[in-house]
Formats: structure tokens, C-alpha cells, sequence
């Protein structure tokens, strides 16, 4: 389904220095979003298929039938709605204490006194940005 040797030649040639290695990028990200865009038309067909078949392999893939899982809401609990915020208002000062930290100083609790300590800050991978142009 997905043509390999165009994909094995594209790779070669931003090897080869003969294509912008971001241009090969957004040819492949083109097609992965067609891919997913048919895949997304057959998968509830697929589920219902495998759901009444049963599992089943095929070209390596086992392929078996997952029921959804439920997932919780707390959204309308006023004691957890109050939580969230006093969450987010540690969170809130702990960024505030590592930006203080980062220029060496420090964040105090009016009431008690103590340093807020400051959040810790893990870093993603860099990489580009695609887009589509309007």
C-alpha cells in the first residue's frame, strides 16, 4: 500500500544532498496524513468485522478486538474542582520560585515563611514545525 521504493529514494536523495532533507520531511508527513485519513474511513468497519470474526493474523499482525474503556469525569465534583485549583496554584507558584531561582533569588510563603521550591523543567527534543499554508 505504501510505495517503498519512492520512499527508499526520497531518503537517498536527501542523503545524496540532491533534496532538502525538509522537504522530504513534509513529502512524508503528506502521506502519513492520507494514511491516517483511510485509515480513520475503514477502522470502525475493521472493529466491527473483528469484533463478530474474532481475532485473526494477518501478514504478521495479530489482529483481535478491544472494547473502550471507560473514562472519568470529576469535572462536576465542587471538592475536586477545588483541588484542581489549589493545584494549579502550586504549580503556578513553583514557576514563579524557578524563575526566581534561575535569577538567584527566592519565592517566600507570606504565611509560613518557607521557600516555595521551584518547579523542575525537563526540555523536549528540538524539531521543526509544519503547517499547512492558508
Amino acid at each position: 500500500m505504501v510505495d517503498l521504493a519512492l520512499l527508499t529514494r526520497t531518503l537517498d536523495q536527501v542523503e545524496g544532498g540532491s533534496i532538502p532533507a525538509y522537504q522530504a520531511v513534509v513529502d512524508i508527513r503528506t502521506g502519513i496524513k492520507l494514511l491516517e485519513e483511510a485509515l480513520d474511513q475503514v477502522k470502525e468497519q475493521a472493529t466491527a468485522e473483528i469484533k463478530d470474526l474474532g481475532a485473526t493474523s494477518y501478514k504478521g499482525w495479530r489482529v483481535e478486538f478491544m472494547a473502550g474503556t471507560a473514562r472519568h469525569s470529576y469535572d462536576h465534583i465542587d471538592e475536586w474542582l477545588v483541588l484542581k485549583g489549589k493545584l494549579q496554584h502550586v504549580e503556578q507558584q513553583a514557576k514563579f520560585a524557578r524563575a526566581a531561582w534561575e535569577k538567584g533569588r527566592h519565592i517566600l510563603d507570606q504565611e509560613t515563611g518557607e521557600i516555595y521550591p521551584p518547579s523542575e523543567v525537563k526540555y523536549t527534543t528540538d524539531t521543526i514545525k509544519i503547517t499547512v499554508q492558508k
